[in-house]
């Protein structure tokens, strides 16, 4: 089998080496690399003036391929070869060779991970910073495959260390199939940010018409994770195979300042022009610095639109890219958005007088100036309820045409900004308003009387001794027998709207009264009367116990802000005693009929409250009577068992029964 430790023939030095099937110039040195000497094991033949020397490293297995790939570099005056061996072992291998002064000696291997990955199969060594010190290694294994994202290719990039030693720092996976990594090549400063950028090419993407990669230099990871731009083959000219099978980009064939990149495929060479780069900064700056809130009125109920304030957006651009041409007559197409709080639900602002939903606006310039401005007016409604909280502006903006104009955006350029709109707040201490809200509440009964149809009343007085309170509220804690009623402003130090919202919970209710939106100003105070309906039907203890707490978003809790209160709970009786209708009012005697007679009388009593309580009854009725009357054998009986009787007898003519 190919790559075994097993030879079945003699072994072979370098008649079949294919010297040159990789090559590099360096320092008046060619380097070549001989992928079939010493049995495949590969070789490097280094050639300076008339001398040549074979580079091997004595431990590469049979067929490794070693020179497949060949790249130089060079790090504090110390020269460095790193060739690649595609097939050693299977997963492939690169070798780092320094010079010991005497020799080339093998000073690192690094491995690869997966069979048949190729690894190795394309080197590029990168001084990114161009200080003259290689500061990376990027290695192609353009046939490492992932099965489940489809994806085909990767590049692994490692750091130089001062010690030579190379550390892995990225690894870069293919956008999709197409031997991504089959090409690797170090590119000309195209942004204009100083450092070395690559393009890598994946020749065989698109159904073999092939692609072209743009990667950014990075300062610390060597590139960036991510494509800047993708050029496929078919976009550039019908037809083209292979695209991206070899690439250069350190020339200027323009001479015009701006690096340039030819890009090899089947029978055909591309040459890809760069275009002056811009960076556009965008500033916000607004007038007046501050929002007035005297001027806010929440107690007239009008929809009227006040102004907030004259925004200014304006754009500086600055041609990063160092052409020789007066790019700045070529001009950028941007088109940007304006929004107005744009993460708020409630708006604060908007861009038009008559309509209140016009909280963005977006518009397309096309700047030619270093710097370029724009005015506009934002209004707000006359009632703000938040005025703690500044308000949002953000700018965003883009390139329109980036694909076909002849300047680009710069994809660092940050295109957004960002500006807050405060309310004027009146603190003590800077901008740190703190507000001291003060509680007072008393019942307006000395008991809670539960009976049908009554409330009970409760006199709140909410202070505030500090600065300005924003979001202020009274939360209101009871028991389930009250039901908030209403709440009405009683006195206070200025005009004070207010709204409430009762909220259920397992065991007790709960009140909320938002107070004076969007500001509770300091000094000021407020006298509420809180009606509570008595739920009759409830379960009642002894006592009621109610808690009534202040708060706000900048409250200071040193001062009593909250405050607990009980009161007894008593109950309405309601008691009817009736008659069984037509009694008895008389007895008839005669003197034929001068026997005993029966009298009785029915008494009812009714409970017609709603609570159980106990009762004593007393019923009087004579024993004596005038013309020798006499009531004997008298009886009390009840309808239900549940009463007790006891008999008394007077020393007068009459009888007591109570039960």
């Amino acid at each position: 089998m190919e790559g075994s430790k097993v030879a079945r023939a003699g072994e072979m030095t370098n008649e079949m080496s294919q010297s040159g099937f990789s090559a590099v110039f360096y320092k008046d040195t060619l380097i070549l690399g001989s992928v079939g000497s010493n049995s495949w094991r590969g070789s490097l033949q280094e050639r300076h003036e008339q001398k040549e020397t074979q580079i091997e490293d004595p431990d590469m297995p049979m067929d490794s391929y070693m020179g497949y790939s060949i790249a130089v570099g060079e790090k504090n005056n110390a020269s460095l070869y790193f060739t690649g061996a595609p097939r050693f072992e299977h997963t492939g291998q690169v070798v780092l060779f320094t010079h010991d002064g005497t020799n080339w000696t093998t000073t690192q291997r690094i491995n690869g991970t997966q069979i048949g990955s190729y690894f190795g199969a394309e080197l590029c060594s990168v001084d990114v910073n161009s200080d003259g010190n290689t500061d990376f290694l990027l290695v192609g294994a353009p046939l490492f495959y992932q099965p489940q994202e489809k994806k085909e290719g990767q590049i692994y990039i490692y750091t130089l260390t001062d010690e030579l030693k190379l550390e892995s720092k990225l690894n870069v996976s293919a956008p999709s199939m197409g031997r991504f990594g089959t090409t690797i090549s170090s590119l000309a400063d195209l942004n204009g940010d100083g450092l070395r950028d690559f393009a890598v090419g994946a020749p065989l993407q698109d159904d073999n018409r092939g692609a072209v990669y743009i990667y950014l230099g990075d300062r610390h990871r060597g590139i960036r994770s991510t494509f800047s731009q993708r050029i496929m083959g078919q976009e550039i000219m019908s037809g083209l195979r292979f695209f991206g099978q070899a690439i250069a980009g350190d020339i200027d064939l323009g001479q015009d300042g701006l690096p340039d990149i030819v890009v090899g495929s089947q029978g055909t060479a591309v040459v890809l022009r760069s275009r002056p780069v811009f960076n556009v900064k965008s500033r916000l700056s607004f007038q007046p610095k501050e929002l007035s809130t005297e001027t806010i009125d929440c107690l007239d109920n009008t929809d009227a639109h006040l102004p907030m304030v004259t925004l200014q957006a304006c754009f500086e651009m600055v041609e990063k890219t160092k052409g020789k041409a007066a790019a700045m007559d070529l001009g950028l197409n941007i088109s940007y958005t304006l929004n107005v709080d744009p993460n708020r639900q409630m708006y604060r602002g908007f861009f038009s007088q008559t309509d209140k939903k016009a909280r963005n606006i977006t518009s397309t310039y096309e700047l030619r100036d270093a710097d370029t401005c724009f005015n506009f007016s934002i209004y707000m409604p006359k009632c703000v309820k938040d005025t703690l909280l500044p308000i949002i502006i953000k700018l965003n903006f883009f390139q329109v045409d980036s694909e076909s104009a002849n300047a680009v955006l710069d994809m660092d350029s940050k295109t957004q900004t960002v500006v807050q709109v405060p309310f004027e707040k009146h603190c003590k201490k800077n901008d740190n308003c703190t507000a001291e809200l003060e509680v007072d509440f008393n019942f307006m009964h000395k008991t809670l009387l539960v009976a049908e149809n009554t409330y009970f009343l409760v006199s709140v007085k909410l202070s505030n001794h500090g600065d300005d309170s924003y979001h202020t509220s009274l939360t209101m804690n009871y028991p389930q027998g009250l039901s908030f009623s209403r709440m009405t402003l009683e006195v206070s130090t200025r005009p004070t709207l207010h709204s409430c919202q009762e909220l259920d919970g397992e065991d007790t209710r709960k009140t909320v009264c938002n107070v004076s939106p969007p500001v509770f100003r300091s000094k000021s105070s407020a006298t509420f009367i809180t009606y509570f309906h008595i739920m009759k039907d409830s379960v009642w203890n002894d006592t009621l116990l109610m808690t009534i707490t202040g708060n706000s978003e900048n409250t200071n809790s040193s001062r009593t802000n909250s405050q607990t209160e009980n009161i007894t709970v008593k109950f309405e009786i309601r008691m009817a005693v009736t008659v069984k209708e037509d009694p008895i009012t008389y007895l008839n005697f005669t003197t034929e009929d001068t026997g005993p007679k029966k009298m009785v009388t029915i008494y009812k009593l009714d409970n017609l409250g709603f609570k159980a309580f106990p009762v004593n009854v007393s019923l009087f009725f004579p024993t004596k009577l005038e013309h020798n009357f006499e009531m004997t054998n008298y009886q009390v009986y009840v309808q239900q068992n549940k009463t007790q009787c006891t008999g008394v007898t007077d020393m007068v003519p009459n009888s007591k029964v109570s039960k």
